[in-house]
């Protein structure tokens, strides 16, 4: 009798231990960051994005630092839950440019993410629109959507383009966890959408996740707890891990569609951007690698050739 207690009081530990770990990993992944994003540093940011990463950052603050004090629009609309989501509107005054909506990614923000490009976007007369996330930024929600309700947050951007651009090709634009939504938005993606790229996009957030959970906390056995993670993220951020997923959705893809990934990507690795290539239904696709760019450095590793294939696939699109 005394066994089969003491082995009942270490199941249940053992299984209290795993419920307590999933919702660890579930808060430190989806539960918004009280300050704001704060870029990975040192062993962990070259980890994570690869090496010159410093380098990168210190190249993205300047131009954010100039893009910062362009003149914009500041637009709130209301999310499906009723929280707001943020954006500001850049560049406006021809009605009939192209207009970018900007998706940015994980713990990212607009600034740091499309400063660089956008200053050559705004100079070429497209319009910006720069979105806040859900979870980040100055959007509400306590929870990050992973890709997965930020697509329909980019849905509701869409339609406020069209009203306030009726006449602009638009185009949807995201990186790392931005490419994934704009993915996800593309097999209902409005006629108004012309064209979506999606730099360095993960399929789904299952592969996002392992890979996550492998890299930063470096133990194999932490996958296991994925699946108590994913309970919790079904019960509050009402999704699962699988689906709806960018993988999926790019099936049923028919607008034209710019992948682009660079090579030496650890974080999302390039093999993403290839399965979302091969997978995509859209007759008019591209794929496009940066040799040696790490995540979301394609841009920053060649940026006039990333920049040249950006605005021929918007001219061939629009």
């Amino acid at each position: 009798m005394e066994i089969v207690i003491v082995l009942a009081a270490v199941l249940g530990g053992l299984l209290a231990m795993y419920v307590l770990l999933g919702y660890i990993i579930f808060v430190a992944v989806f539960v918004r960051q009280k300050h704001g994003p704060k870029p990975a540093k040192g062993k962990l940011a070259e980890r994570l994005m690869g090496e010159g990463v410093e380098t990168f950052h210190s190249y993205r603050a300047e131009a954010t630092a100039r893009f910062s004090k362009v003149e914009c629009e500041e637009v709130r609309l209301k999310s499906a839950e009723g929280f707001d989501l943020y954006g500001r509107i850049y560049g406006s005054k021809n009605l009939t440019a192209p207009v970018i909506i900007c998706v940015h990614g994980y713990h990212g923000e607009f600034f740091a993410d499309f400063a660089p490009i956008s200053e050559k976007f705004l100079k070429e007369g497209y319009s910006v629109i720069a979105v806040d996330n859900r979870g980040h930024g100055k959007s509400g929600s306590r929870y990050i959507g992973m890709g997965c309700k930020d697509a329909e947050d980019v849905l509701k951007w869409v339609a406020y383009a069209e009203t306030k651009f009726p006449d602009a090709p638009l185009f949807l634009y995201g990186i790392s966890m931005g490419g994934a939504t704009v993915c996800t938005v593309s097999a209902n993606a409005p006629e108004i959408v012309k064209g979506i790229i999606s730099d360095c996009g993960f399929q789904s957030i299952k592969e996002v996740m392992s890979s996550i959970v492998k890299r930063i906390v470096k133990l194999p056995p932490a996958i296991v707890f994925l699946p108590m993670a994913e309970f919790f993220c079904r019960r509050i951020n009402k999704f699962g891990f699988s689906e709806p997923s960018a993988i999926v959705s790019v099936k049923n893809a028919t607008v034209p569609m710019l992948f682009i990934h660079g090579t030496a990507d650890t974080f999302v690795t390039p093999d993403n951007g290839t399965a979302l290539f091969d997978a995509c239904g859209s007759a008019k696709k591209e794929l496009f690698e940066i040799k040696d760019a790490g995540h979301a450095q394609a841009y920053y590793h060649d940026s006039e050739t990333y920049f040249e294939k950006v605005c021929e696939f918007i001219s061939k699109a629009e």
